[in-house]
C-alpha cells in the first residue's frame, strides 16, 4: 500500500524490487534464526529477533515512512497524474482518483481477482508440504530442504523480475509467462525423483509465485485506482488468506487419503491455468483506466 501511494508509474518495478528483497531476506535469515534457536534456545532467539526488528525497522517506521505524499507540502508520488478528467474530478471532490470500494465490489473484475487470490493461495499452500513430498519420492530430508530453498530463491527472483516486466511488457503476456513457468514447476515436481530436477522444479514453482505476490496487487491497483486501493487489496488478500489456511490442511488430507501429493501437484497445474485466465480477463475488464503523464 505504501508503494502504491508513492509510485503512480513504475509501480511494478518498485514492488518487484521490494518484495524480491523480502524473499532474499527470508532466504538469509531462516538459517540464521535456526542457528539462534539451536545454540541459544528459542526464548533467547525470540528476544534477539525482536531486538533486530526494533533496531532495523522501528526507527524508519516512526521517523521516515509516510503513508502517502502530502500535496500541501509539495510532495507528489513518482509519475503523479497531472492531467485527465479523472484526476480533475477526483481533486475537485477531495478524493484520490479511482473507484469507490462499494462500487468495486460489484464489478466482474473484483470477483475474478478474488478468485485468482483464492486459487493461487491454494497453490502456494502446498509449499509447506514440499519437504514431505520429496521424502516420499525417495529424497533425504536435507535434499527436500534444498527444494524448499529453491522455491524461496525462485520466489525472490520471480517477484523482482515480474514487477519489472509488468511495466515494460504487455501485462497479460507477463502474467501468462510466469503462470506457465509456475505450472511447469509444479508439474516437474510431480515426476522428479532426483535432487537436481527437483530443485529446478522448486525454483520454477517459486518464480510462478510472483503472479500472486506482485502481479495481483499490481492488477488491483491498475483496475481500481488509488482511492480505496488499501481497502480493496485487504479484502482480496483476506479471501486468499482464508483459502490458504484451509488448503494447507486439505493438501495433507489428500496425502492421507491417497498416500501421495501428486494429486495436489496436478491440481496446482490446473489452478494456474484458471487463475491466469481470470486475471487476464479481469484486467481487460477493469473499470478504472488511468490517463496519465509524467509531472513536469
Amino acid at each position: 500500500m505504501l508503494l502504491a501511494n508513492w509510485f503512480e508509474s513504475k509501480l511494478g518495478m518498485v514492488m518487484g524490487i521490494a518484495l524480491g528483497l523480502s524473499g532474499i531476506g527470508g532466504t538469509i535469515f531462516n538459517p540464521v534464526v535456526s542457528w539462534f534457536i539451536t545454540n541459544l534456545g528459542w526464548q533467547t532467539s525470540y528476544r534477539l529477533t525482536a531486538l533486530i526488528l526494533v533496531i532495523c525497522i522501528l526507527p524508519f517506521s516512526l521517523l521516515v515512512f509516510k503513508f502517502r505524499p502530502d500535496e500541501a507540502k509539495g510532495e507528489q508520488a513518482y509519475g503523479h497524474i497531472v492531467s485527465a478528467a479523472v484526476a480533475d474530478d477526483a481533486q475537485a471532490a477531495g478524493e484520490l482518483p479511482g473507484i469507490e470500494s462499494k462500487k468495486a465490489y460489484r464489478t466482474p473484475t473484483f470477483v475474478l481477482l478474488v478468485l485468482v487470490s483464492v486459487l493461487l493461495q491454494i497453490v502456494a499452500a502446498l509449499v509447506q508440504h514440499v519437504s514431505s513430498h520429496e521424502i516420499a519420492h525417495g529424497l533425504t530430508l536435507e535434499q527436500g530442504a534444498l527444494v524448499v530453498s529453491g522455491i524461496m530463491f525462485g520466489a525472490a527472483i520471480g517477484k523482482a523480475t515480474i514487477g519489472i516486466l509488468l511495466d515494460y511488457l504487455k501485462p497479460e503476456l507477463t502474467i501468462v509467462i510466469y503462470s506457465a513457468i509456475g505450472l511447469a514447476g509444479w508439474g516437474l515436481m510431480a515426476v522428479a525423483t532426483t535432487p537436481t530436477p527437483a530443485i529446478a522444479a522448486g525454483f520454477m514453482a517459486g518464480l510462478g509465485q510472483g503472479v500472486v505476490l506482485v502481479a495481483l496487487p499490481w492488477v488491483i491497483r491498475k483496475s481500481f485506482g488509488q482511492r480505496d486501493y488499501s481497502e480493496i487489496l485487504s479484502i482480496v488478500s483476506m479471501f486468499g488468506a482464508v483459502a490458504s489456511a484451509i488448503a494447507v490442511t486439505a493438501h495433507g488430507a489428500v496425502f492421507d487419503a491417497t498416500g501421495s501429493y501428486v494429486p495436489s501437484l496436478v491440481s496446482n497445474m490446473a489452478l494456474y491455468v484458471v487463475a491466469a485466465a481470470c486475471m487476464v480477463i479481469g484486467f481487460r475488464m477493469r473499470p478504472f483506466k488511468e490517463i496519465t503523464k509524467q509531472a513536469k
